[in-house]
């Protein structure tokens, strides 16, 4: 069992947080590996919670199966929150691996993640290049936070960094996201549509949020209010068809 961050996972009530692994992981096990990117293995009656973590190093271990990309293997409960899976390359057996985490027993919970790369089965939500460089993805993992957490000098950085660093920011923009508060426009909502106000207070949506791809098994659903503010009208009736999704 090898992991980025943590090997072994022991004790009642465990918080990962806020960790950035870069290394390189390299393994000639041809068998089950167990291998995570932030932590390998917690044993059962054990809980963990991992939050804002980031995986950027890589994986050479072509003949290890059973692997995760934020944690290698887990019984007992998990709760992984607001991570990114974003390996510069990745060479694991996808047999019994998993995107994020690979569940042995006990409950997983898993919440505003990302992968760039798909490991074995899918978890979380998929970044494409652009939505990683854009500052979409780290608009995302920031959710909505007053403290900063995640952030990138869109332009500079290649992807979503932890970080305090307020000129790192990302705001949501009338054309897609921004580090300049001035670009930023009033509603810094999660929605993945763009929409404009009246005087009242009335949205009209005019499509999906500049970035946003919807995956093959998306099912559009139209809010009846976002953020407290309704919704009246649909401008551009176009973007709800399966087959284009386009603003």
């Amino acid at each position: 069992s090898i992991a980025g961050v943590v090997g072994d996972v022991q004790g009642t009530q465990s918080l990962i947080e806020k960790c950035r692994s870069s290394v390189n992981i390299t393994s000639s096990v041809n068998g089950e590996g167990c291998m995570g990117g932030v932590v390998s293995h917690m044993s059962s009656g054990y809980t963990v919670f991992i939050r804002d973590c980031l995986f950027d190093g890589s994986f050479d271990a072509p003949n290890a199966w059973g692997n995760g990309g934020i944690m290698g293997y887990k019984n007992g409960t998990a709760t992984i929150e607001n991570c990114l899976f974003a390996p510069t390359a990745l060479s694991l057996g996808a047999y019994s691996s998993f995107c994020i985490v690979r569940q042995g027993a006990g409950t997983t919970t898993i919440s505003n993640c990302y992968y760039t790369q798909l490991l074995g089965t899918v978890q979380g939500i998929q970044a494409t290049t652009v939505q990683l460089t854009n500052g979409r993805t780290a608009f995302y993992l920031q959710n909505g936070r007053t403290d900063l957490v995640w952030g990138q000098l869109i332009g500079t950085d290649p992807l979503p960094i932890l970080t305090n660093d307020e000129s790192k920011r990302v705001y949501r923009s009338a054309t897609g996201y921004t580090n300049d508060p001035t670009q930023a426009i009033p509603d810094q909502s999660l929605q993945p549509f763009v929409y404009t106000r009246n005087a009242n207070n009335e949205l009209t949506i005019t499509g999906f949020d500049p970035g946003f791809t919807p995956p093959a098994n998306y099912t559009l659903v139209i809010p009846d209010d976002i953020d407290g503010d309704p919704v009246v009208y649909i401008a551009n009736d176009a973007f709800k068809n399966k087959t284009n999704f386009t603003s």
